[in-house]
């Protein structure tokens, strides 16, 4: 087995160990994310394993970082054993059982917010949309990227599946933004992909009321596109692709065209996170003690949940 870095990474501040495999390349980013290019079906799986939880922590946020800006740097190309490969697909998922991701390190924020850092806050939320926005482009490729949801999928984790052109979930999937709970709004990408995506009437239901949908109401919606059994998420991704096999250069054309026509830029997030930023320093203790439950529940879902194996 050789052990190798592609041309792609050298310019990055943190490179992945490369495990080169007879039908795939392996890429670890840290401890919190791995990817795989399988050349035969032309698709990167991305699996986060988000600790000490399943959150955007500053872990995961640099992993997020090196496989993203990797893909964006590669021209849609990646190399295996010498030759060089394109990619038509970006599958992320996670291997924490039951949970895609719970979104923002609330841990984190209430830190920020009691110490009055709201540089910090700031940084910190910028930190975040930069990834959502890179899957939301495409890696500036023309691929077809999907998030596989399996578990819970709550806030800044809903926003990054949002950020897909594609969301596939199975059945026992939940989705839902509990920010309102605490006196914030989703200020991750929400606004900018919901009202995009299903337009602001179901975009204000979901936002304001911090309800919690199955994957069943979540499709009704049209804010999800696929359903499937427990356990056969990994299937319906690769019946998607084989259903496009024939078709792969038009859907890769597609998921550009649409991109153009949605107008998406990167300014038009910063400036709904600096909003955002702005207003969780004005939560109240009330707001506040809130969130320390919900921290209490992201921590006792990390302790009862371990990552799968890789």
């Amino acid at each position: 087995m050789d052990i190798a870095v592609p041309k792609q990474l050298t310019a990055l501040s943190r490179e992945p160990l490369v495990r080169m495999q007879d039908d795939a390349v392996d890429y670890y980013f840290g401890d919190q994310m791995s990817a795989r290019f399988e050349p035969a079906t032309g698709a990167v799986w991305i699996t986060m394993c988000g600790m000490p939880r399943p959150c955007f922590n500053r872990g995961l946020l640099e992993a997020f970082n090196g496989v993203f800006s990797m893909l964006e740097q590669s021209g849609g190309v990646l190399e295996h054993n010498g030759e060089r490969r394109r990619f038509h697909y970006v599958v992320l998922g996670s291997s924490v059982p039951g949970v895609f991701n719970l979104g923002g390190d609330l841990n984190h924020f209430k830190h920020m917010i009691e110490a009055g850092h709201h540089d910090e806050m700031r940084r910190y939320a910028h930190l975040c949309i930069e990834p959502l926005f890179k899957t939301y482009m495409g890696y500036h490729t023309p691929c077809t990227t999907v998030s596989l949801v399996q578990g819970q999928c709550l806030g800044g984790g809903f926003e990054l599946a949002l950020s897909s052109d594609v969301i596939i979930a199975e059945r026992s999937a939940t989705f839902g933004f509990p920010e309102i709970l605490f006196g914030l709004f989703p200020g991750m990408g929400a606004t900018s992909f919901l009202s995009r995506r299903v337009g602001e009437r179901i975009m204000d239901r979901l936002m304001q009321s911090g309800e919690i949908l199955d994957a069943e109401a979540a499709a009704e919606l049209g804010v999800i596109d696929v359903v499937c059994d427990d356990g056969c998420g990994p299937e319906a991704v690769a019946e998607l692709m084989r259903k496009r096999r024939n078709q792969v250069a038009g859907f890769g054309a597609m998921a550009i065209a649409k991109r153009r026509a949605r107008n998406l830029n990167l300014a038009e997030l910063t400036d709904i996170t600096d909003l955002w930023a702005d207003t969780a320093m004005q939560l109240t203790p009330i707001n506040l003690k809130m969130m320390g439950r919900l921290v209490a529940r992201q921590n006792d879902l990390a302790r009862r949940q371990q990552p799968l194996a890789a």
